[in-house]
Formats: C-alpha cells, structure tokens, sequence
C-alpha cells in the first residue's frame, strides 16, 4: 500500500505566467519524497505516479490542497506524475528519482 501525505499551502500565481509552468515539483532530482505545488490548478483534482515501468502506483481523486507531500510510491528513475483538474486539463510532470 502506498500512502499520499497532503499538507496545505495558499500560494498565489502573477499574472501571465506561462500556463505550462504552472505546477512546480521539488526537490529535482527527487529522493523519494517530492513536493508538488498545485498552487494554479483548479480544484479538484486528480493525480497519478508512473513508475518507470509504466505503473501506476500512486492513483486519487477528489483533491484540493494547494500542496502535495508524495512520501511514497515513487521509485528510482524516471516517473512521472499526471494531474487532471476539474477543467479536464492534463499535465505530466517528469521527475528523476535517484
């Protein structure tokens, strides 16, 4: 079993800040343990992690939290986390893990 940690944090977005930019994952590379900011993404939301076997291992929906702790579920190498907002608008985020 994998288990999501959601911590929030209101964070604000200026104004004509490029779209594709607008979720941020730290630390890169990641060690196991990464933070999304989803400061910009309408709520709610739904996310995934691909493994880089092509497995889902993190999956769910229903979020709102401004911030995202993923603790686990991620393994090393490339995986990459899918977000779905409330618009149907999809992003997917590489992320290393070492």
């Amino acid at each position: 079993a994998y288990t999501v940690a959601v911590e929030a944090l209101c964070v604000g977005r200026g104004v004509g800040e490029d779209p594709k930019a607008d979720v941020a994952a730290y630390p890169k590379p990641g060690n196991g343990r990464v933070t999304l900011d989803l400061s910009a993404v309408s709520t709610p939301y739904a996310i995934s992690v691909v493994d880089p076997l092509g497995r889902v291992v993190v999956e769910s929906s229903g979020l709102s939290d401004r911030q995202l702790v993923l603790s686990e579920g991620l393994r090393p190498g490339l995986n990459h986390i899918r977000i779905i907002d409330r618009a149907g608008m999809q992003r997917t985020i590489p992320l290393v893990v070492e």
